[in-house]
């Protein structure tokens, strides 16, 4: 068989595309067309990476890589299901090849200059777009966020219903509650939201214990807030605070781990911690503050969020033992559920709740104040959702509260797409102060934003085995035992 290089068969023909399916001659086929690449600083080229093929033909794997890398081109990962996913040569040497999850994979190969830039589509009724990776559309164009949207509307109807059941929910609490200091727990950041659910249920009748996670980011206006309603609602007030170098090691692993899920010590944490003082109180109701008409539901691709997960990302970049941390485990899980009893309230979704009147309302009644943005009350929060997210994952949190705002009828589409046009506005000096509290240098942070982005799939967590036992938790949530934000956010397609 006549073998010619392209360098000398197509001579000077502009090229912006190859594909290359050839059993392991992929090496020999790109040094027959070094100039072409040169000469076409904008090819992209799709080949097979098999490891199996290449050591067949002859190829050390290594060698391989580097000159890929000399070619000056990036390396990039075609999913069939999920984004395309940067990697490096040592991603590559681990996940790929005999014996190892992936035998094989699709490497799509550009130029470092020439970023790929996917085409963006939009839900025909929100703003929810194809930057949210495990989105999908129905015919109609709708995104499963809006019908899970519509769905836990259908479950919590504002309307003559939901006032009896909760006005029935009250009155369980209450009786659950009958000779102890409380009958409820509920979590306060200084935020809007749990602000008012404090309100809400003092003016209820419920005797609610406060609870605030002090992870050392509290903004002062957080802490007045929190000081405030709490002094004038006559709540008691429980604190506890994480133990900071453990806190700050564990919140500089996820950022190393180059995932999106770098907040999830905080949630956690907060779960970790409004269950460890029920079960001590012989609390039996715990309130959430989450608003699927105000927020919707967060994606599974934005945000993952478990305790094997938050061990196993400080297992490979911590550097000291967690003593103090609140993790929740599948045994803790089971423990505060199935034990003590605890059950998990989203007490915002029985009543109407208009952000803009509770504002106004929570300042004129408990001196509450604004801090600028949507949970803007942590520091750490304002940093990661104005500037980490937006610039090394392309993620705009916004499109989840604008999209929610678009289904309440609290905002227009057309004036969310208006907002959105607007970059995410971050202050500079916010991302000074994180990376001083964090004892991070600027060059130390720059190879945190430029390494090869990352997901839960690439650590141990337990989503597999959610996976398997979908069918079991399936019937969990339909006898009421699972929560439906949790079902809808990790099962829920159109």
């Amino acid at each position: 068989m006549e073998i010619v290089a392209l360098d000398e068969y197509l001579g000077n023909i502009k090229v912006d595309f190859v594909k290359m399916d050839i059993q392991g001659s992929e090496f020999a086929a790109l040094k027959g067309m070094e100039k072409m690449i040169e000469n076409n600083p904008k090819i992209k080229i799709l080949l097979e990476y098999s490891p199996l093929c290449l050591e067949e033909s002859g190829v050390n794997l290594k060698i391989f890589l580097n000159y890929l890398n000399s070619l000056n081109l990036s390396m990039n990962v075609l999913w069939e299901d999920k984004p395309m996913q940067p990697v490096t040569n040592e991603w590559l040497l681990q996940n790929c090849g005999v014996k190892k999850k992936n035998s094989h994979l699709n490497l799509f190969l550009q130029n470092i200059e020439e970023p790929y830039k996917p085409k963006i589509m939009i839900c025909s009724r929100c703003v929810s777009d194809t930057t949210i990776s495990d989105i999908v559309f129905n015919q109609e164009g709708v995104c499963q966020f809006c019908l899970m949207h519509d769905l836990m509307a259908k479950k919590y109807p504002l309307d003559e219903r939901s006032d009896r059941e909760l006005e029935a929910l009250v009155q369980k609490i209450k009786a659950s509650g009958k000779n102890k200091r409380y009958d409820c727990v509920i979590g306060v950041s200084g935020g809007t939201d749990s602000t008012y659910m404090i309100y809400v249920a003092v003016k209820a009748g419920l005797r609610p214990l406060a609870v605030h996670f002090d992870n050392g980011w509290n903004s002062e206006i957080a802490v007045r807030n929190i000081q405030n309603a709490t002094k004038a609602l006559n709540v008691d007030l429980e604190t506890v605070v994480a133990d900071w170098e453990e806190f700050k090691d564990l919140q500089i692993a996820f950022l190393k781990a180059s995932v999106s899920d770098a907040e999830i010590p905080t949630d956690v944490a907060i779960h970790g911690v409004l269950h460890d003082v029920a079960a001590k109180e012989g609390i039996k109701y715990v309130f959430f503050g989450h608003s699927f008409r105000n927020e919707g539901i967060v994606p599974v691709s934005w945000t993952y969020m478990e305790g094997k997960y938050v061990n196993s990302i400080h297992k490979k970049f911590g550097h000291k033992k967690i003593t103090s941390f609140p993790n929740i485990t599948l045994w803790t899980l089971f423990y505060y559920r199935v034990i003590k009893g605890i059950q998990c309230i989203p007490f915002v979704n029985y009543f109407k709740y208009d952000k803009l009147k509770v504002k106004k309302l929570l300042e004129e009644a408990l001196g509450w104040r604004y801090y600028g943005g949507h949970h803007h009350e942590s520091l750490y929060t304002k940093f990661f959702q104005s500037y980490y997210l937006p610039k090394k994952f392309n993620i705009d949190k916004r499109i989840l509260e604008y999209s929610a705002f678009i289904r309440t009828g609290l905002m227009s589409r057309e004036e969310a797409l208006r907002e959105l046009n607007a970059p995410y506005p971050y202050e500079e000096d916010a991302v000074d102060y994180v990376l001083g509290k964090l004892g991070l240098s600027r060059e130390e942070f720059n190879q945190i934003m430029s390494a090869p982005r990352k997901s839960f799939h690439d650590y141990p967590t337990y989503y597999p085995l959610l996976r398997f036992l979908k069918p079991f938790i399936y019937v969990g949530f339909k006898l009421g035992f699972v929560p439906e934000i949790i079902y809808f956010k990790y099962f829920y397609k159109t």
